[in-house]
C-alpha cells in the first residue's frame, strides 16, 4: 500500500475537510493508506475520519511561534513509526508545512500541495493568511505537484499571485451521487421541521458566511421572489448563517422576510436539507468550484448561479447562470424555474444528476489522486 501523510489546518466542517475525508475513506480501495496531520486539536470532522479507518494527528494548542518544533518532534516519532510515501498539503498554512514536514523526516518523497481558494484579493484575509499565501507563491516551485480544484484557480493564483505553473493538476471535486439523491421524504421532513405545510416552495443557499458567497445578495433576491410568490420560503444553511449573526438578521428584518427566510446554521445534514430544495442558490462574487452546486445537482435540484469560476461550466444546462452581482438577474431566474411546471423542472434536475454522475463521480476523483500518487512514486522510485 502506498502511505500518504495529509496535512489540514483543521478538521472542522468546511469544504476541503469533508472532501478530505471523503477522499481518504475511499483510497484504500486504490491501494493508498491515509494518515491525516490536523495543525490545530478538535474538529467535528475528526470521529468520522477515525471512524472510517483512518489515523489522525493533532498539533497541541500553543503558540504558532512554536509550530515548528511541533513539527519537527512529530516528523521524528514519525520517521520511526509510519514512514509515509507522499506528503500532501491540503491550503496555505498546511501547504507551507507540507514542505517543512517533508524535509525534517530526512528522506525524499514527493509533496504535493492542493490549492481551493479562487480570488486574489489578500487584503480581505488575515495579514497572516495573506502573508503564508505570498510565501506560497514564492515557493511554490519546491513541492512536486500543485493540484487545484478548478481551472479558474489555477489561472488566477499563476497570472496574479505569482504561483509556478510546473506540476500543475486540476482535479475538481467529486460528488458521492449514493449519499447526494433525490429524495421526497426528505422534502417532507425539512418542511416539517420548519413548520410549513408539504408543498411549500423551498429556495435555499448552503455556504458558509463570508463576504464572497453574497449572503447580502441573496436576501436581496429572496425579498423580489417573496413579492412574486408570497408563499415561498428561505433557507440559509452554513457556519456563521444564524440568530447570531447580528447583520444578516437587520438586513433579513430590513426586507420584511421574517418568519420567511430561516436561519439553520452548521448543520450535518446538509444532504437532507439540500434534495428538499426546489431551487438551490450560489450568488458568489468569486467561487472555485462550488461544492453545494454539485451537491444540489446530485439531488436533481435545478440551480441559479453566477457566472464566477468554474460555475458555469459545472451547472451545464442544469439551471440557469446570471452575472455576479446582480440581484435582479438571480431572483428573476429563480422565478423563471419555479414557473415551470413539474415535468420541465424535473427535466432540469435530472440532467444535473445525470451530469455530475458522468463527469464528477467520487470514485472517478479519487481514481485521479490515486494515479497521481502512483506516478509520483515511479518517479522518485
Amino acid at each position: 500500500m502506498m502511505k500518504v501523510l495529509h496535512i489540514i489546518p483543521n478538521l472542522e466542517i468546511g469544504g476541503a475537510e469533508i472532501f478530505l475525508s471523503q477522499l481518504v475513506s475511499r483510497l484504500p480501495q486504490a491501494g493508498v493508506e491515509s494518515r491525516i496531520l490536523a495543525l490545530s486539536a478538535g474538529g467535528s470532522i475528526k470521529d468520522e475520519i477515525e471512524q472510517n479507518g483512518s489515523v489522525v494527528y493533532e498539533l497541541t494548542p500553543g503558540s504558532h511561534f512554536a509550530v515548528p518544533l511541533k513539527l519537527f518532534r512529530f516528523a521524528s516519532a514519525l520517521r520511526h513509526q509510519w514512514r509515509p510515501d507522499i506528503i500532501q498539503g491540503w491550503m496555505y498554512h498546511a501547504n507551507l508545512a507540507s514542505l517543512m514536514v517533508g524535509m525534517m523526516l530526512r528522506y525524499r518523497m514527493p509533496v504535493f500541495w492542493n490549492i481551493r481558494m479562487a480570488h486574489t484579493q489578500l487584503n480581505t484575509e488575515k495579514k497572516s493568511t495573506a502573508l503564508t499565501v505570498k510565501a506560497g507563491g514564492i515557493l511554490s516551485r519546491a513541492p512536486d505537484a500543485i493540484i487545484y480544484n478548478s481551472q479558474n484557480s489555477a489561472i488566477l493564483h499563476e497570472e496574479e499571485l505569482g504561483f509556478s505553473s510546473r506540476n500543475r493538476h486540476v482535479i475538481a471535486n467529486g460528488f458521492d451521487t449514493d449519499e447526494w439523491a433525490p429524495s421526497p421524504d426528505a422534502r417532507l421532513r425539512v418542511r416539517q421541521e420548519l413548520g410549513l405545510p408539504p408543498d411549500t416552495t423551498l429556495i435555499g443557499m448552503i455556504a458558509r458566511y463570508h463576504p464572497f458567497k453574497n449572503h447580502s445578495g441573496f436576501v436581496k433576491s429572496a425579498a423580489q421572489i417573496h413579492r412574486e410568490l408570497p408563499s415561498a420560503h428561505f433557507v440559509l444553511v452554513g457556519t456563521n448563517v444564524d440568530e447570531r449573526n447580528a447583520d444578516l438578521l437587520m438586513q433579513i428584518r430590513k426586507t420584511g422576510l421574517a418568519g420567511f427566510l430561516h436561519l439553520l446554521g452548521p448543520r450535518r445534514d446538509v444532504p437532507t436539507l439540500t434534495a428538499a430544495l426546489d431551487v438551490a442558490v450560489s450568488p458568489s462574487h468569486m467561487e472555485g468550484f462550488p461544492n453545494a452546486v454539485g451537491e444540489a445537482m446530485s439531488c436533481c435540484v435545478p440551480c441559479v448561479v453566477t457566472n464566477v469560476g468554474d460555475s458555469a461550466a459545472l451547472l451545464g444546462e442544469a439551471g440557469r447562470v446570471v452575472p455576479p452581482g446582480d440581484s435582479n438577474a438571480l431572483a428573476s431566474a429563480c422565478i423563471e424555474l419555479l414557473s415551470l411546471n413539474d415535468v420541465q423542472r424535473a427535466r432540469i434536475g435530472n440532467t444535473g444528476r445525470q451530469r455530475i454522475q458522468q463527469n464528477y463521480s467520487l470514485k472517478s476523483v479519487v481514481a485521479r489522486y490515486a494515479a497521481l500518487y502512483a506516478g509520483a512514486l515511479g518517479e522518485t522510485r
